[in-house]
């Protein structure tokens, strides 16, 4: 192509690669000549692993575990952190940036984590959801069997009106802009699910989600049953504070509500 009079650009966008290959190859051809050309026609494309099937999947395993398992201090793999993991096992250097492509090899995603309590695995948070489903859960059967008690689960919700930032599609060295309404502003609302009807009940909050708010929707949960309410709750401050707890304490021994906490 090159004798036809074709530009280096045009033969790199014919044969789908980068311009420096291209040269690459013309200056290789004109040092080694037909020699270097012929020796190519039993060879597979792109250079030899420098690291064994093996290897590679060991790799692998030591993705799955975590940076924490391998040392280090956060719990998000960075290219340049599985970098240093590989030279230090192997005793290879891989560009940060070619890591990339041998983790698409091995079927590894860069992807958003999910996140979970770093105490998940203690003894104490076992132990605490044990005695949730063994002994809190019957006991709210129960309870809501023999008083005839409607069972809500509660939580609150914040709703922001300026929206939030997503990814969206559009031209390459072009930024995207999204109008919003720029108020700084969010709606508050305290809710809560019956657990067998689905019945839904909520309640704008007017400022702070505090002890005195929450009271007001307790109270308006009070007028729409005339039940007993088993209340499930998490652990919020407010739902704990002891004006709170007084009155709600107040309220059990009338047999109106009954509240029980979420374990961790």
């Amino acid at each position: 192509m090159r004798h036809e009079g074709r530009s280096v650009q045009e033969i790199a966008t014919l044969l789908r690669v980068k311009v420096r290959t291209v040269y690459a190859w013309i200056g290789r051809f004109l040092r080694e000549r037909f020699n270097w050309l012929c020796g190519k026609h039993d060879q597979g494309r792109g250079r030899t692993s420098k690291l064994t099937k093996a290897q590679r999947e060991e790799w692998g395993h030591l993705i799955d575990k975590g940076p924490l398992e391998a040392g280090f201090e956060m719990g998000v793999w960075t290219s340049a952190m599985i970098q240093e993991v590989i030279q230090q096992t192997f005793g290879v250097l891989y560009a940060c940036r070619y890591i990339c492509s041998l983790l698409k090899k091995l079927k590894i995603s860069y992807k958003k984590a999910t996140f979970v309590p770093d105490k998940v695995a203690s003894e104490e948070w076992q132990q605490k959801r044990k005695v949730w489903k063994e002994e809190t859960w019957p006991e709210m059967l129960r309870l809501a069997k023999e008083t005839g008690a409607v069972m809500l689960f509660g939580d609150a919700a914040s709703f922001r009106q300026w929206g939030s930032l997503a990814h969206t599609w559009g031209r390459r060295g072009e930024k995207s802009v999204v109008k919003t309404c720029g108020k700084r502003k969010c709606l508050k609302y305290f809710g809560t699910i019956e657990l067998h009807g689905g019945d839904f009940q909520s309640m704008e909050c007017e400022g702070r989600y505090n002890g005195e708010t929450y009271r007001t929707f307790l109270k308006q949960l009070l007028a729409r049953y005339s039940r007993p309410i088993i209340l499930i709750e998490d652990g919020a401050p407010y739902h704990h504070r002891k004006d709170v707890t007084a009155w709600k304490e107040a309220l059990k021994d009338e047999g109106r509500l009954f509240a029980f906490k979420l374990p961790p």
